[in-house]
């Protein structure tokens, strides 16, 4: 990805400020319309597969509230950590992950009543 594409994907994904239509996912999962938009762009599917089938880890699934946070290394870009965390800011699941090169540095989705957001879409 260009720094051009990558300036124009984080201009468009901050955009998405409400809560749309949603998409049904994986299982009980939906994700909103700004999580469709930038797996559709990115190719970054795998990222939501992650957030879905990690939901039943350490009791993940109860918590009404997650923030997943996904920090690729400056020194490996083809190396992230992907992290969840509660309301609380407690640290739920936290797993390294080796994969393709990913456009963003760092890129945070919020889980709230089985739907995978945007932070701008959450309200």
């Amino acid at each position: 990805m260009t720094l051009q594409e990558f300036i124009t994907l984080d201009a468009e994904l901050k955009q998405f400020s409400t809560m749309g239509p949603r998409s049904r996912y994986l299982f009980d999962m939906t994700i909103s319309e700004g999580v469709k938009y930038f797996a559709d762009e990115t190719g970054c599917f795998w990222l939501l597969d992650e957030v879905t089938l990690n939901q039943h880890r350490n009791g993940i699934y109860s918590k009404s509230y997650q923030l997943w946070n996904l920090t690729i290394s400056p020194l490996d870009r083809t190396k992230a950590s992907l992290c969840c965390f509660n309301r609380n800011n407690q640290l739920l699941f936290r797993k390294v992950i080796e994969r393709e090169l990913f456009p963003l540095e760092t890129m945070e989705l919020i889980v709230l009543s089985n739907t995978i957001m945007l932070p701008t879409e959450y309200h």
